[in-house]
């Protein structure tokens, strides 16, 4: 809806009613209230998807969208963002629809109960999995003292499997 509002009344942004329209759809189809009244408003323009928001269009970001996500969101959860970036890679190979034998999932294979621990409603999407995953990185962080080593065998094999075998475990 905010998009929408942003492109309706040039907020930052050129005037784009057509624009504006689509994105108060994509509102419109979760129950936004609002963005239904703005829909009837522009209910002569043409929506056009956002050329610069594939994910919405059910499109699965590329490799080098998911770097340039990492390189600009890593360092607000103060993490190096080539650490990041190996995470993503050993645990999904940068694919969004990764899914483990152990129902992890995502490009950071986060399981359901992490997802959920840390606020994550959408898990299948790759931003709010990235997000999510970034604030579990942090989080063992602190808990593990910044030791990357223990911080990178919990966030694969569980944190209580580190403290279990009082380091990194044998698997």
């Amino acid at each position: 809806y905010r998009l929408g509002w942003m492109y309706f009344n040039q907020r930052g942004v050129k005037r784009d009613p057509a624009r504006a329209a689509w994105w108060f759809s994509q509102a419109a189809q979760q129950g936004d209230a609002h963005a239904q009244k703005m829909l009837a408003l522009l209910a002569d323009t043409e929506p056009v998807p956002d050329r610069d928001c594939r994910q919405l269009s059910g499109q699965s970001p590329s490799r080098s969208e998911i770097e340039a996500w990492v390189r600009r969101w890593a360092p607000a959860y103060g993490l190096e963002p080539a650490l990041v970036l190996a995470v993503i890679s050993a645990e999904s190979g940068f694919n969004p629809r990764a899914r483990s034998h152990k129902d992890a999932r995502g490009l950071m294979q986060l399981i359901p109960a992490t997802a959920n621990r840390f606020g994550v409603q959408k898990i299948w999407d790759p931003a709010e999995n990235m997000h999510g995953g970034m604030a579990y990185l942090k989080w063992l962080l602190r808990r593990f003292g910044g030791e990357v080593k223990l911080v990178l065998a919990a966030y694969n094999a569980g944190e209580g499997a580190v403290d279990n075998y009082q380091g990194i475990p044998p698997y």
